[in-house]
């Protein structure tokens, strides 16, 4: 079976203030700024278990600025985003959550990065790592049978 893609960005019509943008899906660079940004923020404590999360809103306002662009006076589409700062000046907290949640839908970015969601995932992960360091200790312990599963 064979795969194939289309390398065209969903885009959505968005009007604020009476002005008109579109909202595109986020390029490979920002889905992985987006995903660094979510999980720079937690902090792990001795026992590897997160203990905080800092600036988690931040990731908002970097994938709607990397991902809403403005429509020209020509009608075309501008070339660059609006940009984070764009984004804090001028968005209110309700209109910036609605274009975030559109956003990360269009752009396939998974759930609402939480406190327990990540959590859920580092816990996931810490498994998953265990098992195969269990997997690939090298030689077998004293007591189990060569060959046995």
């Amino acid at each position: 079976m064979s795969l194939s893609f289309s390398t065209t960005k969903i885009e959505k019509s968005v009007e604020i203030d009476g002005d008109q943008y579109v909202l595109r899906e986020a390029s490979g660079k920002t889905a992985v700024d987006y995903q660094n940004l979510a999980l720079n923020g937690v902090t792990f404590g001795a026992d590897g278990k997160p203990t905080r999360m800092v600036g988690q809103a931040s990731v908002q306002i970097l994938l709607v600025g990397q991902c809403l662009y403005a429509i020209l006076p020509s009608g075309d589409v501008a070339k660059n985003p609006v940009g984070e700062k764009w984004v804090e000046a001028t968005l209110p907290a309700k209109v910036l959550k609605a274009l975030f949640k559109e956003a990360k839908e269009i752009s396939a970015l998974g759930e609402e990065q939480t406190e327990e969601s990540i959590q859920a995932e580092i816990t996931k992960l810490q498994d998953q790592l265990i098992k195969m360091e269990e997997e690939n200790e090298g030689e077998p312990s004293n007591d189990s049978e060569v060959g046995s599963d």
